[in-house]
């Protein structure tokens, strides 16, 4: 853990909370401690697990209701790099309280992903996949894990700080969408465009894809013909307008590997025109 790694944490915990949070470092241990307030909450970092850049941390579990605190979810609270003590994981100091687990550590090995660094497991596309991952392998992978732990890290703030205040978290949802296809046919080069009819009609006993690729192939140079079955985008925004939601669309700009990237050019007057009827629309 470097003082720069603990200023960036410093900085989320103090958007999350709502409080100018900062660390300091000690030889075995980690003082969080807030502008202004006296006392601090201190974190054992004597182990080092999480200096490592792996993914077998040997993980643990601990039940936060049984020492008194709250957990977001029934059960235990896994605990990547501590499998067991024998001591309470919470405790009372004299600076405030302590934590016999490196929370810290925890956080920015799992937010930073340093087990992905130098590993060799990786899939085709040379990407870390999440089945190589701590989480998988030890059944926290869809699990908020860190939102987990600074639930119970806000608790024992107000323990130690009776009189803050923590930002009270509001969610929203956002909607996004992977343009990577955005017309069956509109963008299809002549070869492209008969093999694509040829499918429909060979797979999806579409007959009338005879007629309607050629006509969407024509009259999409300006913008996406309304009968081409990829064109969903009005029917994705109306239905997130009745949600009351906004939809975000993501496209490709840039071609690098014709075997993985789209067909179209982000300069493609139909897609600059869908982009401004996205826009137009509030989304």
């Amino acid at each position: 853990m470097t003082e720069s790694a603990l200023q960036w944490l410093a900085g989320i915990l103090s958007e999350r909370f709502g409080l100018r949070i900062y660390f300091q470092m000690r030889p075995d241990k980690t003082l969080l401690k807030i502008v202004a307030c006296e006392g601090a909450i201190s974190f054992d970092r004597s182990s080092g697990v999480f200096q490592l850049g792996c993914s077998n941390l040997a993980v643990g579990g601990w039940n936060a209701a049984e020492e008194g605190w709250f957990p977001a979810t029934r059960g235990v609270l896994p605990t990547p790099g501590l499998v067991q003590s024998s001591q309470r994981l919470i405790e009372r100091s004299e600076e405030g309280a302590h934590f016999n687990y490196d929370l810290p550590g925890f956080i920015c090995w799992m937010l930073t992903r340093s087990e992905e660094i130098g590993a060799t497991d990786l899939d085709s596309h040379r990407r870390f996949p999440a089945s190589a991952s701590n989480a998988f392998k030890n059944g926290y992978l869809e699990r908020p894990i860190v939102d987990e732990w600074l639930g119970i890290l806000g608790q024992v703030i107000e323990a130690v700080w009776p009189g803050v205040v923590l930002k009270a978290m509001r969610f929203s949802m956002l909607v996004s969408h992977d343009v990577d296809w955005p017309s069956r046919y509109g963008f299809q080069t002549l070869p492209g465009l008969a093999r694509a009819v040829l499918a429909d009609l060979i797979k999806n006993r579409d007959f009338q894809a005879v007629f309607r690729g050629p006509l969407v192939h024509a009259r999409s140079k300006s913008a996406i013909h309304a009968l081409d079955p990829l064109n969903t985008f009005d029917w994705i925004m109306s239905t997130s307008d009745r949600h009351g939601l906004k939809s975000a669309f993501y496209f490709i700009c840039g071609r690098t590997d014709p075997r993985f990237d789209s067909d179209y050019e982000v300069e493609h007057p139909a897609i600059r025109d869908l982009m401004r009827r996205i826009h137009q629309r509030g989304h």
